[in-house]
């Protein structure tokens, strides 16, 4: 399918030119509602940027130790908020988003398609990838894996460039 000539299978792409924040998710969030999305979004984000969204969460609330939920305390893996249609957004920091750039995806709709879960075996073979170590009692063994990943609606996702840091 051409993404030129039927919009909703493109994706979204858009430039922050600023420092990342709740409000701004929350705008392309809408977007997305427009789009048609309605299911849970999780956002990627870089280390540093979930720094920065942290920040901005200790800002807006006083944290106590009689304060107790699963998500929204310092220290959290991730950082969670409400928002309408879409239901609970989740934010995750990982390791191998880039600098200056977030994305913001349907998780559900992210398939692996022909892939393989790491095996022992050559797909359609049944044997194994053993084999001696030539002056030692030592095994020695090869894994296959294929992972091959596709997002089933496109236009449900966001990539977010242009992220500064203060």
């Amino acid at each position: 399918l051409s993404a030129t000539t039927y919009n909703n299978w493109s994706g979204n792409t858009e430039s922050v030119g600023g420092p990342l924040s709740f409000q701004f998710l929350e705008s392309k969030v809408g977007d997305l509602r427009d789009r048609g999305a309605s299911t849970k979004l999780t956002t990627y984000v870089s280390n540093k940027a979930y720094s920065a969204l942290v920040g901005e969460l200790n800002q807006l609330r006083n944290f106590d130790a009689s304060y107790e939920t699963a998500k929204g305390k310092a220290g959290v893996r991730a950082i969670s908020y409400f928002s309408a249609d879409v239901g609970e957004m989740e934010i995750i920091p990982h390791p191998f988003m880039q600098w200056g750039q977030a994305l913001i995806l349907p998780d559900a709709d992210c398939k692996r398609v022909g892939s393989s879960d790491v095996t022992m075996e050559v797909p359609g073979m049944s044997e194994k990838f053993f084999q001696f170590v030539n002056g030692s009692t030592a095994v020695e063994f090869g894994t296959f894996t294929d992972q091959a990943c596709i997002l089933k609606k496109p236009c449900h996702s966001f990539l977010l460039t242009g992220i500064t840091y203060p």
